[in-house]
């Protein structure tokens, strides 16, 4: 089973995906933007510096990739994927794949915003208010196609993998 867990940008990913590791049930647990980093031989926090200096077409097409390679892995995955890793094809590759659950951690845009406002370790935070409401806003679509919805409530819920996975067999 590949578990990927999206949100915007602040939402928790990164910080769930700490809850589960180590973890009993023989997933290995992935960041999304870390891998990509150890693969460009930077530190994950060079990662935004990183992608304004060679920009988000590059970026992206990485990502995906990246994503790509990840979901062909044999073994079981949780991923946390980057704010902006849903594509359509992504999307639809994720879909298609019965080993795939998507996980999405619905976080208020207020608490997001809280989180990323002052972190210049993230591009995208450093856009004005209205476009990064914009941007949570067409996102938040693609968010909503994921098998289970967690509320910002329920993220703090979870305990462990075991929880998310009981979830996920259950919906």
């Amino acid at each position: 089973m590949k578990i990927l867990i999206c949100g915007f940008m602040g939402a928790g990913k990164s910080t769930l995906l700490r809850k589960f590791q180590p973890n009993n049930l023989g997933f290995e647990c992935i960041d999304l933007d870390d891998a990509l980093a150890v693969e460009l031989r930077i530190r994950p926090e060079r990662l935004g510096e990183w992608i304004l200096q060679n920009g988000f077409p590059l970026f992206r097409d990485l990502e995906k990739t990246k994503l790509k390679t990840l979901l062909r892995h044999k073994n079981s995955l949780v991923i946390a994927l980057g704010g902006g890793s849903l594509t359509p094809e992504i999307l639809k590759l994720i879909h298609n794949d019965p080993e795939c659950k998507l996980v999405f951690l619905d976080t208020s845009f207020e608490l997001c915003l809280a989180r990323i406002k002052d972190d210049p370790t993230r591009p995208m935070s450093q856009i004005s208010l209205e476009e990064l409401k914009r941007l949570f806003e067409s996102r938040r679509i693609g968010y909503l196609s994921a098998d289970l919805v967690v509320s910002e409530s329920e993220i703090k819920e979870i305990e462990g993998l075991g929880t998310l996975v009981h979830n996920l067999q259950t919906c």
